[in-house]
């Protein structure tokens, strides 16, 4: 029972990560209306580090989920369950435009994840629910994402971010993204900030991180098709932490680099 409680706590960490730097794992196009039921699954290593604002680098193993239920009526269009998102509902996509609906567990982050977080204890878990509205025209998507994380920080998180994807004959794709992360005052305080008492418990310098920018990114996403069902996957990218958070006492590098490497099988 520890074991599996262990794995679901790395994986759970993992999916969070991957949320956080920006990474998804749905394709960059639409639904295909023509399919009531899609899935692709697969299993993924993803190298990030420790923490937000960590030196160190780690490997966490990832299960990679995009299932996908077209249900077709007004106002409730899709049904689906991603890593990245969680479970959720698209209320509609027309013209491009989408409107969704997600729910995800967010682990939070133990004081044992680093050596400088030793002191400030844990941030709990929670359950982070989040509302996507994005437009695609051709290879080109642009995404807007409030997330509320209740729990933990009990914080707000707003994701700005677009991306381009080109495909390159029936195999192989890339896709370019970038994106910028703001947060409220509640996150920033959970993650970043250090109070009197943690800071008599840690020794670091107490430090107040009020609401702002919290990271920009850019990132690199190829997939390739080996065949009709099973297919390849590797992202490449760097994440810079802004304002409050870079200057955060917590904080050992404000360049955080994240790559991830996967295989699918879709059905």
């Amino acid at each position: 029972m520890t074991i599996a409680i262990h794995l679901f706590q790395r994986a759970a960490l993992a999916a969070t990560s991957l949320a956080a730097l920006g990474i998804a794992t749905a394709a960059a196009q639409g639904p295909d209306p023509s399919r009531r039921w899609s899935a692709t699954l697969g299993v993924g290593a993803l190298v990030a580090p420790e923490y937000e604002g960590s030196d160190k680098m780690e490997v966490l193993p990832l299960p990679l989920i995009d299932a996908r239920w077209t249900v077709g009526y007004p106002g409730l269009q899709q049904v689906f369950l991603t890593t990245e998102q969680g479970l959720g509902v698209q209320f509609f996509d027309i013209g491009g435009f989408s409107l969704a609906a997600s729910v995800n567990y967010d682990p939070g982050r133990d004081q044992d994840d680093g050596d400088r977080l030793r002191g400030l204890g844990d941030v709990e878990a929670g359950a982070n629910l989040r509302l996507t509205a994005a437009y695609r025209y051709q290879g080109f998507r642009l995404g807007l994402a409030a997330g509320r994380t209740f729990g933990g920080a009990d914080g707000v998180q707003v994701d700005g971010s677009a991306s381009y994807t080109h495909q390159f004959g029936s195999r192989f794709s890339l896709t370019a993204s970038a994106g910028v992360v703001w947060a409220d005052s509640n996150y920033m305080e959970g993650y970043f900030g250090v109070s009197r008492q943690q800071s008599i418990r840690s020794g670091l310098a107490p430090y107040e991180a009020e609401a702002g920018f919290k990271s920009a990114r850019i990132a690199l996403t190829g997939r390739y098709a080996l065949g009709d069902h099973w297919g390849l996957r590797a992202t490449v990218g760097v994440s810079q932490l802004l304002g409050d958070a870079a200057d955060s006492p917590v904080v050992e590098e404000e360049l955080q680099p994240f790559a991830l490497v996967g295989i699918t099988y879709s059905f």
